[in-house]
């Protein structure tokens, strides 16, 4: 995976998201970032991202596995990877009934985020 991704990001925590910008701006791939639900939903019908990350536990009504059929409705075939500290066997059922969806347990190495990134891009 040598090519420059977009990748939207979705994280309601400061630190982490600009963290994880960082490092994929650092990775080489463009980025578009939200703190909030709103403008995030708002951005997808003018969005082309390649991949989207959402955080699960969000400071709000939804989780991000619940915003899924929402990202679907603008980008339907978009691969979305799920990041949380507090993975549950719950959550890893449902992700696994849900396509072209992934899920990756904070704190996360450089190398498991491109490993990840690299199959769920094919």
């Amino acid at each position: 995976m040598d090519s420059t991704i977009k990748i939207t990001v979705l994280d309601d925590n400061h630190a982490v998201r600009k963290s994880l910008i960082q490092l994929l701006n650092i990775l080489g791939h463009e980025t578009d970032d939200f703190c909030t639900v709103t403008p995030f939903l708002s951005s997808l019908d003018n969005a082309n991202p390649d991949v989207v990350i959402l955080d699960q536990m969000l400071n709000d009504t939804r989780t991000g596995i619940e915003l899924v059929p929402d990202i679907r409705k603008s980008l339907k075939d978009v691969p979305v990877l799920i990041i949380s500290g507090f993975p549950d066997p719950m959550l890893h059922a449902e992700i696994s009934r849900k396509q072209n969806v992934s899920f990756l347990a904070k704190p996360f190495a450089v190398t498991q985020l491109k490993e990840t990134l690299s199959q769920i891009l094919g």
